[in-house]
């Protein structure tokens, strides 16, 4: 879990290291302002609407408000870098 990751407001943040099985799985949510939180699913989201949007290989961009927001997408952006693979779990 990295649900101690917090960013304010214009500023960067990164999360410790996290290590993932070969059936691991990492999808984004975000709780905003401790009110509302979106999840990756647009099914799962209370408006029913996608609240991130990829922006490449591991990157991520969220809209933070209910209904859509301005729909840019950039009010906090996920990225994800791997440092490391076992190269046992590519067998």
């Amino acid at each position: 879990s990295l649900s101690d990751v917090a960013v304010g407001n214009l500023q960067l943040a990164s999360g410790d290291n996290l290590k993932l099985n070969e059936n691991s799985y990492l999808a984004p949510m975000a709780v905003v302002n401790g009110v509302s939180t979106f999840y990756a699913f647009a099914a799962a989201n209370v408006d029913g609407l996608a609240h991130f949007q990829s922006f490449g290989n591991n990157i991520f961009g969220l809209e933070d408000q209910i209904g859509g927001g301005d729909k840019d997408y950039d009010d906090m952006i996920i990225q994800i870098n791997p440092s490391s693979i076992n190269p046992s779990s590519l067998a």
